[in-house]
């Protein structure tokens, strides 16, 4: 587990649900698979998104947020193998009710909440968000809109659930998306390596560490600012 100032740190900076185990680091998964099965022939593609989610929700383990983000997911592979467009808001409805089926109670779990309501921002709030900072370049502007748009959208249940809101959340964010694809990339290909060479699994933890590094910093510094959060 994480050392209890460092979850202090993450909680008063809006940025636990990045090292958390949840639909956030599924969605990565996703996107992962998304980009490289491209490679692969339609029937070979789907049982490669299949396996790779599986395989990632067997290790974390099933919680509300994950099942989210894994049948959208699945939906998505899906609707590519048979041709259809992938239709993103069709994949959350679909994921919705797939899960309150199985698990009607799962309505009350905060990760489920959570996960859905920073989709939705994705879906339907990031556009906007867009348009404001349609200076940045175009793959930067969409990750900062998204994170921004993903921390507006969860802030009434996050005030009403922990009584603390972040001031620097949505700054806090922005610094540090990019380091957790980043570390769970390097980590993988770390392994990968280690099976074949200890000295280059060991190069490929040196970007790894200072990735680390870094986001622990960020996060420490923003935590230490009196005005980081304010308790209601």
């Amino acid at each position: 587990g994480f050392d209890r100032n460092f979850l202090t740190d993450l909680r008063r900076t809006g940025t636990a649900h990045m090292v958390a185990v949840s639909g956030y680091n599924v969605s990565i998964i996703i996107g992962i698979l998304l980009n490289t099965s491209f490679l692969l022939v339609s029937k070979a593609s789907i049982l490669f998104g299949f396996a790779g989610l599986l395989f990632y929700d067997l290790l974390v383990g099933f919680s509300a947020s994950v099942m989210r983000a894994t049948v959208m997911g699945l939906y998505i592979f899906v609707a590519g193998l048979f041709g259809r467009q992938r239709n993103f808001s069709d994949a959350l409805l679909f994921s919705a009710a797939f899960i309150l089926a199985l698990s009607p109670q799962s309505l009350f779990d905060l990760g489920f909440q959570f996960s859905f309501l920073a989709m939705m921002a994705v879906l339907y709030l990031s556009p906007l968000f867009e348009k404001l900072f349609k200076f940045l370049p175009k793959e930067a502007n969409k990750a900062v809109s998204a994170t921004i748009a993903s921390q507006v959208m969860i802030l009434p249940v996050s005030v009403y659930s922990f009584g603390q809101i972040s001031v620097v959340a949505p700054l806090a964010n922005v610094l540090t998306f990019i380091t957790v694809p980043a570390i769970m990339a390097l980590t993988a290909l770390g392994v990968l390596a280690g099976q074949v060479s200890a000295q280059l699994s060991g190069i490929i933890s040196i970007p790894n560490f200072v990735l680390l590094d870094y986001f622990v910093r960020v996060v420490g510094f923003l935590s230490s600012l009196r005005w980081a959060s304010v308790s209601l």
